[in-house]
């Protein structure tokens, strides 16, 4: 059940997503899918924040993405888009990516990482869907998992005006692997994030998932890595 309002975007006569560049747009459609992630995260973020940020959606007519289903088969994730005031947005990326997910049971860590990913513009596809003269790319931020069995993120889109960016799993990170081991041995898990990160091999495209402990330390705002446990 949702715990976090979510406010529909109201583009009005806009036909562009970067004429409201007050706002950054993202999906969280895999650690929702895949990761076991709900709304409580995003819940502490507000409360935790200053100002009065509000959690946007929107939801196109057309693919903006291929692949993010749900076991049940809907493929409502593949169409939306959610959105923040473009100033609260870096301190909501450093606090979902200090959100560790954890699955007892089958012994599965979720960590998450955030790319940036480049799209047709789909305020602009749903408007003039004859017109692809004139669309335009726009970037957005899609977050992924770094998990003990996989990685999974989107592949970019080789053409952004003729595909769409697909989800698309990853042999699981070594630094990963490693902090589920310590996890379950009882140890701290953050002592591994220390050691050096394995990079992708060359040619990668969308497998790099920024994390926590990639960006640089004065951005980070004081966050502590938080371990989550939701069942």
């Amino acid at each position: 059940m949702d715990v976090v309002p979510k406010y529909r975007m109201d583009f009005g006569r806009g036909e562009r997503l970067a004429q409201f560049s007050g706002y950054r747009f993202f999906t969280l459609a895999i650690p929702y899918l895949y990761g076991r992630f709900t709304d409580q995260p995003l819940a502490d973020f507000l409360s935790s924040c200053g100002g009065n940020p509000h959690l946007m959606y929107y939801r196109f007519e057309r693919r903006i993405f291929d692949g993010l289903d749900a076991p049940d088969g809907d493929s409502e994730w593949n169409y939306v888009l959610f959105g923040i005031e473009r100033e609260m947005y870096q301190a909501l990326e450093e606090f979902i990516l200090s959100v560790v997910l954890v699955d007892h049971p089958a012994r599965q860590v979720f960590r998450i990482g955030a790319q940036d990913v480049t799209i047709l513009d789909p305020l602009w596809h749903d408007r003039h869907p004859a017109d692809m003269d004139k669309a335009t790319a726009v970037e957005i931020v899609s977050f992924g998992l770094d998990a003990t069995k996989w990685r999974l993120a989107l592949q970019a889109a080789s053409d952004w005006k003729s595909s769409r960016p697909a989800l698309r799993s990853w042999p699981p990170d070594p630094t990963t692997l490693r902090y589920g081991e310590a996890l379950f041995r009882g140890d701290n898990p953050c002592a591994v994030l220390e050691k050096p990160v394995v990079l992708p091999p060359p040619g990668s495209v969308g497998l790099k998932l920024r994390r926590l402990e990639d960006l640089p330390e004065d951005s980070r705002r004081g966050y502590e890595e938080i371990l989550r446990g939701f069942a």
